[in-house]
């Protein structure tokens, strides 16, 4: 069978994220795959790996020739800053001159050491290679998947994903684009893609939504986002430095060494965070940049959790990230629960009485170891029901952090959720250089031709292990103790993201 790339849609510049609204989903979109040759194909393919014994893992392993045509490479460069600021730029100096250390969280293959290059501008060279030569595949079988892949309009949807147009149709209002990737924008790429829009007449204002498609008001409203996101990012940069450094202080006047983030333990709030600290951890510069600080969380109403959370916190040190949101997409309010609520009146009172007296008041308190994640709409009403206050209480404008309403849990990591308190314990260049990262992906996966595209390679292998194999588990078995809460993350994601029951017509 002739392989197929997926090209038959032009790619498009890693800066193009406007187009017009004039988008009409493809007819293939609501074409159940089971329809198709192509899946017929794959169906007498899977027979034959089952039947053939040359086909087992342990003879296709063997195979040195097979083994070189699966894998998948990614290089990247960059030359934004390592890290600029405050007691993490000692780090980047003290990994910048040891030619051997590679730094954990640049994913740097190699460091430009050449002394012309400022230490602000060092090239950093990025390679990720995907080797599945250990899945049971051949040469054919992927290009079956591939070929599966261009008959279901693969391409197109990633392009109207891109785009913000809506792509899940099993949503009830078939009109919620999925955005998550504009969290991930680092600060000059939001300010270029800002930039493009207000250079591209053919676009319409972001306040002009008169429009009866809602997948293209989303698509207007694009601009709108990623001033919010830029907005917050920017609050999140300035108010995390001001803590580090010590300019902002307790009731007792120390600085803030600790972070407790109260969550809910549904949608996914803190398997991202969770994940990420661990793997920071051990990595140089943010390892160093964490020194002497703590990171807990508390999404459980256990008692216990809630004592083993604080028995080690200086309650003099400890700052309070309150996550309160709601998701109007789905008609869900992560924070009313009795998780949060519980909690959150267990760790004020746990702060009233050991810094309350004298001159310390419990509003003092509330207003310099609380700070707010919610959604705009969400600010007052969360406050008052999470603290359980007897008067109303309004949180100092720079505390209170806002989330776009379309933001789901498990993708809220780069929003305010996860960054605020990541930031708080490691900085915000550290996170600046995650963000970058994740960009990159992202725009790997927008660009990149199918056959060389990392994660359209790994979905398609699930779709050929689960669907075709009829394999029902699978396994993730980090070979770093520092990516230990990698396979939590991922089935978080995979589990809500994939576990559909319904084809995109709507049909069981």
């Amino acid at each position: 069978m002739k392989y197929s790339n997926g090209t038959s849609g032009s790619t498009t510049s890693s800066s193009s994220y406007f187009r017009g609204a004039n988008f009409a989903a493809s007819p293939t979109w609501t074409v159940k795959c089971t329809d198709l040759p192509q899946f017929d194909a794959l169906q007498a393919q899977a027979d034959l790996f089952r039947q053939d014994d040359k086909l087992h893992l342990r003879n296709l392993c063997n195979d040195t020739a097979r083994q070189r045509g699966l894998t998948a490479v990614h290089y990247s460069v960059t030359t934004n800053p390592v890290i600029r600021t405050g007691e993490v730029q000692d780090a980047a100096t003290d990994i910048s001159s040891n030619e051997n250390d590679h730094s954990a969280i640049n994913g740097v293959e190699d460091a430009n050491n050449d002394k012309d290059v400022m230490p602000q501008q060092q090239v950093l060279h990025r390679r990720m290679i995907l080797d599945y030569s250990r899945q049971r595949v051949v040469g054919e079988t992927m290009e079956l998947l591939f070929d599966l892949a261009d008959a279901v309009g693969l391409v197109d949807r990633r392009e109207a994903f891109r785009d913000g147009h809506a792509i899940n149709l099993t949503t009830s209002d078939h009109g919620q684009p999925a955005l998550h990737f504009l969290l991930r924008k680092p600060y000059e790429n939001i300010a270029s893609s800002l930039n493009l829009q207000q250079q591209d007449p053919a676009t319409v204002s972001p306040s002009s939504h008169s429009t009866s498609n809602s997948s293209s008001r989303n698509q207007r409203l694009i601009p709108e986002y990623l001033t919010q996101i830029f907005a917050v990012r920017r609050q999140i940069a300035d108010f995390t430095e001001r803590v580090r450094s010590g300019s902002l202080v307790s009731v007792r006047q120390r600085p803030f060494r600790n972070t407790l983030v109260l969550c809910s333990s549904r949608g996914g709030f803190q398997s991202g965070p969770d994940f990420v600290t661990a793997a920071l951890e051990q990595d140089a510069i943010a390892g160093k940049a964490s020194a002497g600080r703590k990171l807990c969380f508390l999404s459980s109403n256990d008692p216990s959790q809630v004592y083993r959370a604080t028995r080690e916190l200086d309650p003099a040190e400890t700052l309070v990230v309150l996550i309160s949101m709601s998701n109007q997409q789905h008609q869900e309010t992560y924070s009313y629960d009795s998780e949060t609520t519980l909690n959150a009146k267990a760790v004020k009172l746990w702060l009233v009485q050991n810094l309350a007296g004298g001159e310390v008041t419990e509003e003092e308190i509330l207003t310099k170891h609380f700070v707010l994640v919610t959604t705009a709409d969400q600010v007052e009403l969360s406050v008052e029901q999470l603290l359980d206050l007897t008067h109303p209480h309004k949180f100092p404008k720079q505390q209170v952090f806002t989330v776009c309403d379309w933001v789901n849990p498990r993708y809220s990591l780069c929003s305010a959720a996860g960054l605020l308190p990541l930031a708080l314990h490691f900085s915000m260049p550290v996170m600046e250089q995650l963000l970058e990262g994740a960009h990159d992906m992202d725009l790997h996966f927008f660009d990149a031709p199918l056959r060389d595209n990392i994660p359209v390679i790994l979905g398609l292998l699930g779709v050929w292990n689960s669907t075709f194999l009829g394999y029902s588990s699978r396994v993730i078995l980090p070979y770093s103790d520092a990516m230990r809460l990698f396979p939590a993350h991922v089935q978080q994601i995979d589990m809500e993201s994939n576990g559909k029951r319904v084809a995109l017509d709507g049909t069981p």
